[in-house]
C-alpha cells in the first residue's frame, strides 16, 4: 500500500520535529514494506532536515514541483532564462522582497517586518 504523509501540521507540529510515536509507526510501516512518501510545501533542502531517519524516502517538495525519488532530484519545469531575468528587473526597480529558489539552493532579501515572516515567526526566533 502506498501512504503519502504532509509533513507540517500533520505529522509536525513545531515544524522541526515529528514526535517519536508517529516516528515509530511510520518504521513500522516501512518495514512492512508499505511505500511512505513525504509530502510538503517545502523544497527539498527544507524537508530533509525533519525528516532525517526517513531521507531515503521518496520525497514531494514545493507542493509538487519537485520530487526526489531514489536519491535523484527533479524539477517539473524551472522557469526559463528569460523570465528569470524580467523577475530580477523588477524586483530591482521595485525594490521587492524576494525568494528565488532553486534546484537545491535559494537566494533571499525579505526585510525583517515582512507579515510572512511574522506570521512564520511570530517570537522572531529564526
Amino acid at each position: 500500500m502506498n501512504f503519502v504523509f504532509d509533513i507540517d501540521g500533520t505529522l509536525s507540529f513545531d515544524g522541526r520535529t515529528i514526535a517519536l510515536p508517529i516516528t515509530q509507526a511510520l518504521t513500522y510501516l516501512i518495514r512492512a514494506h508499505h511505500k511512505v512518501v513525504f509530502a510538503s510545501a517545502r523544497p527539498i533542502r527544507d524537508l530533509l532536515p525533519i525528516i532525517p531517519e526517513f531521507e531515503h524516502q521518496p520525497l514531494i517538495g514545493g507542493n509538487g514541483v519537485m520530487t526526489r525519488v531514489s536519491e535523484k532530484l527533479s524539477v517539473l519545469q524551472p522557469l526559463p532564462p528569460a523570465a528569470v531575468q524580467q523577475l530580477k528587473q523588477l524586483i530591482e526597480i521595485h525594490h521587492l522582497d524576494y525568494v528565488m529558489d532553486g534546484t537545491w539552493n535559494y537566494a533571499s532579501q525579505v526585510s525583517t517586518d515582512n507579515p510572512i515572516l511574522r506570521q512564520l515567526d511570530p517570537q522572531r526566533l529564526a
